[in-house]
């Protein structure tokens, strides 16, 4: 079967470059998009979650939300009983950012418990976080480290 146009059998060097240069944007973007970190979430911000068990009794949760040059970092605590008071001592590559205590309050589930948000300036390489938190009535501890 012969082309019905000429053009359509021999393209010009025009149409070949076109080609060439869709092609190559289609992989520049492609490479682009593989260096963009899986862990992306919202505009552009990277999220980590940690669980964990304390010590006799209880649960924390850490997690940090790095997004603009800050990293949100936000640690919870679930233990009974209610209105028992914890000493917190939350650190960023070794240096304390928070040093206070909490007191375990019932959420809206019923649960005692108590959060604490906090925001940190984003530092070059990794970012190491370590929440300390101590029941000053029962000595019950939950320790959490997570990196991003």
């Amino acid at each position: 079967m012969w082309p019905q146009d000429v053009e359509e059998a021999f393209p010009t060097k025009g149409d070949t470059m076109r080609k060439s240069f869709i092609t190559a944007a289609i992989a520049s973007v492609a490479t682009i998009a593989m260096l963009i970190p899986t862990g992306a979430a919202g505009a552009g911000g990277i999220e980590k979650e940690k669980h964990g068990r304390c010590t006799p009794k209880g649960r924390w949760e850490l997690s940090l939300d790095k997004e603009g040059g800050r990293i949100e970092v936000d640690f919870e605590v679930t233990s009974r009983p209610a209105g028992h008071r914890w000493k917190v001592v939350m650190r960023h590559d070794g240096v304390t950012f928070f040093d206070g205590s909490k007191v375990t309050r019932l959420d809206d589930d019923d649960r005692p418990d108590f959060e604490i948000e906090r925001w940190v300036k984003d530092t070059v390489g990794w970012d190491r976080f370590r929440v300390k938190a101590t029941d000053q009535v029962t000595g019950a501890r939950c320790i959490a480290k997570l990196k991003i």
